[in-house]
């Protein structure tokens, strides 16, 4: 089975690698615009008066996010989270020439307008909404439990809008980073200081803390906390930039092909598609043993198609007969 090589480089993912850090600042501007819209006094209200109904309608996470994606409310000079998708999407598809004979590349054209691509785009952008929303959810789930159990509204509804855009499991660690520092134990700022995610600008202060004693303020305390969830957001944002730009760039070459096959430019029966790694020493163990595997043209792979996980970077190539 052939691996990849330097020849080999999937221009697909390349040029999906392009968009990365376009729909990661995208991501976060809409995050921002959600929080932004949060009535803070009327959802501390809500929580106070135990109306969690209420407070989940008022935060309206699925629609409030679906508003920031399309661009509501965003600057002129900012692109949206569905800009930059069709724009990946797009590159996908001319990427897609860039490993097809000169002379069937020079015949092909993409269409954006094509029912398959509209589809795609308007499914594809509600299933990344819903699982944003649905992580958010359940991370704001558990803050309201907290409520319950007597942290004071006001701070509750502060904690609510800080943690937009974070899943459960990211909640957690934001809240357990902000308890070690609360507790100011040494073995409990030493974990502090192992956070990979944490703002390293504070580590003399904290180190200071462990060697003299003392303890941190409150507003210390706070605008670490605040500079470790930023953090956490930014990596999520990434990660999901990294993996939903190669899904949208991989599916913009798959539909190309299928145009190009409806329009009998392409014979399906003599191509296949081929997995190509980024063929470095970060190729993980998931997707090494993927590199030079092959499936035709409406064949599944047993893994589906790139990306393999989250941060994927691989992509498909055709190989034709």
């Amino acid at each position: 089975m052939p691996k990849s090589t330097d020849a080999d480089l999937d221009p697909v993912s390349i040029a999906a690698g392009k968009f990365e850090p376009k729909l990661a600042a995208a991501i976060e501007h809409a995050i921002e615009l959600v929080k932004d819209r949060i009535d803070s006094k009327a959802l501390s209200a809500a929580l106070e008066a135990g109306d969690t109904a209420g407070a989940i309608k008022l935060l309206n996470i699925e629609q409030a996010l679906a508003e920031a994606f399309a661009g509501v409310g965003i600057e002129a000079d900012v692109s949206s989270v569905s800009e930059t998708l069709v724009a990946a999407f797009q590159a996908g598809a001319n990427a897609g020439l860039a490993k097809v004979p000169k002379q069937l590349a020079a015949e092909l054209t993409f269409d954006l307008l094509n029912p398959d691509a509209v589809a795609f785009l308007k499914t594809y952008e509600f299933g990344l909404i819903k699982d944003i929303s649905e992580g958010t959810a359940a991370a704001i789930g558990a803050v309201i439990q907290e409520a319950y159990q007597g942290l004071p509204p006001a701070k509750a509804a502060k904690k609510i809008v800080s943690l937009i855009g974070l899943t459960k499991k990211q909640q957690r660690a934001v809240a357990n980073f902000q308890n070690a520092l609360i507790a100011g134990d040494p073995a409990s700022l030493r974990r502090i200081l192992s956070a990979e995610l944490r703002d390293k600008r504070f580590d003399r202060t904290i180190q200071a803390v462990i060697d003299e004693g003392g303890v941190l303020s409150a507003e210390q305390i706070q605008r670490m906390t605040d500079r470790y969830y930023e953090r956490f957001l930014r990596y999520r944002a990434h990660m999901i930039a990294r993996t939903e730009t190669i899904r949208a760039a991989v599916k913009g070459q798959q539909l190309l092909w299928e145009q190009a096959v409806a329009s009998g430019k392409l014979d399906p029966a003599k191509v296949q598609r081929r997995w190509v790694t980024a063929g470095d020493e970060r190729v993980c163990p998931i997707c090494a043993p993927l590199d030079g595997e092959k499936a035709g043209l409406y064949e599944d792979f047993p893994e589906g198609d790139p990306p393999a996980h989250p941060m994927c970077r691989c992509g498909l190539v055709l190989d034709f007969d």
